[in-house]
């Protein structure tokens, strides 16, 4: 962890991937590490065995700090839903008499940030 120091970056949420899984079939050593190692997981870039469960892990982490939630966007502010396009994960949009409606995942900072088109029943 010596380098994510030496970057400036520890202490930012992490997983820990062991490689090369496939050279060490049942290894006690491995079982070892990963149940010392918070969010840990094995896999073979080899043989793809463990992709999943990185990809898997990978999701989850992104998601971390996350806020899901629906908001209506006043065409008159509509340069709203540029800002929040460029910072979250529009999952859903469709456009109505009075606006155009988001269902979205934004970082819980900005979630607040808009808290005022957020609609009721997202709430």
């Amino acid at each position: 962890f010596e380098v994510l120091e030496e970057l400036s970056v520890a202490g930012r949420s992490l997983i820990t991937v062991f490689n090369k899984a496939d050279r060490l079939p049942g290894s006690a050593k491995l079982a070892e590490l990963l149940a010392q190692t918070k969010d840990s997981l094995s896999m073979s870039s080899l043989t793809g065995a463990g992709l999943e469960h990185l990809f898997d892990a990978i999701e989850k982490k992104l998601a971390e700090g996350l806020s899901y939630g629906e908001y209506s966007i006043p065409y008159e502010q509509a340069g709203v839903v540029s800002d929040i396009r460029e910072i979250g994960q529009v999952v859903d949009e469709h456009y109505t008499e009075a606006g155009i409606c988001l269902r979205v995942r934004l970082p819980s900072e900005f979630a607040r940030r808009w808290a005022e088109f957020r609609t009721s029943s997202s709430q």
